[in-house]
């Protein structure tokens, strides 16, 4: 089990990179769907992870941090078909708020030691990638609110 553990990490790592180089040559990966392949590699990263939580907190904190991480998918695949730029301004700041509750989920996760402190780190670190992408991205769109 824990040689499965670490193999699908690894290639979760190797995606992530491959990802990264797509995005740095400027090939098929458009700039608008840099957050959401992000997002999906922070999805892919958590599963295996999740399936390693307790029974107990399988059907509270992993449900909500699944549900969480399907929420931003969601608001940025409707952000890039939103006609208006009000639209998009609004839906990235739904992002952005699922994001924080994510992050505060993940804390919780480390907290309860359902997930280690070094798998933490790695989603922490892209979670806070994709909130800054985020928050430029409302800022280009004319989004002046001042909390951000």
């Amino acid at each position: 089990m824990c040689r499965g553990y670490f193999k699908k990490m690894e290639e979760m790592k190797k995606t992530n990179k491959e990802i990264e180089e797509i995005i740095r040559r400027g090939s098929p990966i458009k700039r608008e769907y840099i957050l959401l392949e992000k997002t999906k590699a922070i999805y892919t990263m958590l599963i295996p992870q999740l399936n390693l939580f307790p029974k107990d907190a399988k059907f509270v904190l992993r449900v909500k941090i699944e549900e969480s991480v399907i929420n931003i998918i969601r608001y940025l695949i409707l952000k890039n078909y939103a006609e208006s730029d009000e639209h998009r301004r609004k839906l990235i700041l739904q992002a952005v708020s699922e994001i924080h509750i994510l992050a505060i989920l993940l804390q919780q996760a480390t907290i309860f030691k359902y997930l280690s402190y070094r798998n933490y780190e790695n989603v922490a670190a892209l979670t806070k990638e994709i909130s800054a992408m985020s928050i430029s991205q409302y800022k280009n769109l004319g989004g002046k609110n001042e909390n951000l």
